[in-house]
């Protein structure tokens, strides 16, 4: 699935936008700041690690679901917030 959304990058209305990178790497940028983290499965789970802005934002372990235009994930293992991203490029 990773194989879908691996170098492009995807926006929001908001402005946020995240790059996922096939290596375990993902870069973007939101509500101004920049994002930078790793990311790995774990079972069914995508789980990202990293810093926000130069603030540790922790670990956690997500619902994955992409397409070619789109990705969404679910916080928590799925029982958290949602975020979804959309205008591959």
């Amino acid at each position: 699935m990773i194989d879908l959304v691996a170098a492009h990058t995807y926006k929001d209305a908001k402005g946020n936008w995240v790059r996922i990178n096939a290596n375990g790497t993902m870069v973007g940028q939101y509500g101004g700041k920049p994002l930078n983290a790793n990311w790995v499965w774990s079972g069914a789970y995508w789980c990202r690690n990293g810093h926000l802005g130069g603030v540790e934002i922790g670990s956690d372990c997500q619902e994955f679901y992409a397409s070619r235009t789109q990705f969404h994930t679910i916080r928590n293992k799925g029982k958290g917030d949602w975020s979804s991203l959309m205008t591959r490029q």
